[in-house]
Formats: structure tokens, C-alpha cells, sequence
């Protein structure tokens, strides 16, 4: 049976004492990495009570969206670059008021890569049905077919289908949004 605990830091300069995760390049962590390792945890497993932990990577060097700006002719909000740059890691599950959720993560440079195509793809579909760029960051489960995503112009947090527009502003912002959450026990996944 396996067992969470919440990994939540102090202060934003200081080194989460559970997961011991240092502080971001230039020893002070980005408004994201400090609600996302809220969400970091420890997974019990199995009878024989061996313990493993799991919790983020720090990426070093950080993945680039230069590339994806300049292919679509914009600059993404700094809040989409903070999310997908800090760290290294599996799927992360939680619970949102409006249900439970797949938060997507970098798993590793090929994700990163696979992330790229994706968002082009994406950024060319919302472009043939004239609606605002945005770029996805999460799922709304059972199905996995509505997702999370910001809005690039705004950075609202906000619940899509695919081909529609937005249903949904959940939020005014990431970090608004990421403290609404409830981490729930669910092994790190790839999508």
C-alpha cells in the first residue's frame, strides 16, 4: 500500500527539508518551483517496508522554447516557460475543485522534444479555428480528453476540448491555480 507525504517549503530560499531539493540556479527558487514542490512526495511500497522516495529533478541545463517562439512568431508567457523549465519528473496527480487532474511533466530531453512537436501542432489547430494560443499543461481525468492550459496572452488558467474554446477560466493564474490543488497517490507517469 503506498502512503503520500507533502513536501511543503518554508520559505522560498530556504531547502525543502523533506525531499531535501535545493534552491533553483542563483539560490532562489521561481514562484513555481516552490508551489510545485508542494506536490512533491514519498511512496511506501510493498510488505517488505522498503521506502522509495521520489521527488523532482532539477533540470540542469533547463530546456529552451526559443526555438518553439521563433517557429510560432511569438513569445510564450514567462509562466509556461516556468512551469516546463524547472524540473524533471512523472506525472504528477491531484485533486482540483473541479476534480482530479494530471498535471503533464518533462520527463527528459525527448520529452521536452515530443512537448515541442506537440505544441506546434496545437498552435496550428488553434489557429485554423481562429481561437487565442494556449499552451496545455494538465488533464481533467476520468477521460484525459478536456485539458489545463494558460493562456498566452493572459496567463489564465483555463479548462479546453479540443477544437472548442475554452469552457472554463479556472484560475487568473498558475500559482493561484497549483494552490487550489490536492496532491493525490498515484505513481509518476508519461503521457
Amino acid at each position: 500500500r503506498r502512503q503520500r507525504q507533502m513536501c511543503i517549503r518554508d520559505s522560498p530560499s530556504r531547502v525543502c527539508q523533506p525531499c531535501g531539493a535545493p534552491p533553483a540556479p542563483g539560490g532562489r527558487w521561481p514562484f513555481l518551483a516552490a508551489i510545485r514542490s508542494r506536490l512533491a512526495f514519498i511512496l511506501r511500497a510493498g510488505t517488505d517496508q522498503r521506502t522509495t522516495y521520489w521527488f523532482p529533478v532539477p533540470q540542469m541545463p533547463q530546456v529552451s522554447f526559443d526555438r518553439l517562439s521563433a517557429a510560432l512568431e511569438l513569445t510564450l508567457h514567462p509562466d509556461i516557460c516556468d512551469y516546463y523549465q524547472t524540473y524533471w519528473s512523472g506525472t504528477i496527480g491531484a485533486r482540483a475543485p473541479h476534480g482530479d487532474i494530471s498535471l503533464l511533466q518533462l520527463w527528459n530531453p525527448d520529452d521536452h522534444e515530443r512537448l515541442m512537436t506537440n505544441l506546434i501542432g496545437h498552435a496550428l489547430e488553434k489557429r485554423r479555428h481562429k481561437h487565442d494560443f494556449t499552451v496545455f499543461f494538465g488533464t481533467a481525468e476520468p477521460d484525459g480528453e478536456r485539458f489545463l492550459s494558460i493562456h498566452n496572452q493572459t496567463g489564465e488558467i483555463l479548462l479546453e476540448e479540443p477544437g472548442m474554446k475554452p469552457q472554463d477560466v479556472l484560475a487568473s493564474g498558475i500559482a493561484e491555480y497549483l494552490d487550489t490543488l490536492t496532491p493525490v497517490n498515484v505513481s509518476p507517469g508519461i503521457y
